[in-house]
């Protein structure tokens, strides 16, 4: 194991070691207070826009329902590359990183008089049907 842990810290030496870290962040978060302000039942489809903005997605859900979708997503992706070539035409390359994507959002739904009737929040690919 000594040996192999050797070998391992020789070729990170004698090789190119890369890295990089990217953030990227897409609108804004829809803020608790905000949410907040909206009763189901009782706030209409104006009074949610007045509160929240533009949706990002507004869909026809059931038949008699529409629903409305604010997501913003703010992540960060990271990795390493180390490389060593053998021979000239025999290189050894080794990758590791961390990329997710995963949207948050809030998910509005109104009834046929554009009534809210319910509210999720979570990740948009587990509460979007």
């Amino acid at each position: 194991m000594k040996a192999l842990c050797q070998v391992f810290v020789l070729f990170l030496l004698s090789s190119c070691v890369t890295g990089h870290y990217t953030r990227y962040s897409q609108d804004e978060p829809v803020q608790e207070k905000d949410l907040a302000r909206l009763e189901t039942g009782k706030s209409g489809l104006g009074a949610c826009l007045a509160t929240l903005g533009a949706p990002t997605r507004v869909w026809e859900a059931n038949g008699d329902t529409i629903a409305m979708a604010y997501s913003w997503l703010d992540q960060g992706d990271w990795g390493v590359t180390a490389s060593y070539s053998i021979t000239q035409f025999t290189p050894i390359r080794f990758s590791y990183g961390s990329s997710k994507s995963m949207s948050q959002g809030v998910v509005l739904i109104f009834d046929q008089d554009l009534l809210l009737v319910s509210m999720e929040r979570g990740l948009l690919s587990q509460i979007v049907n």
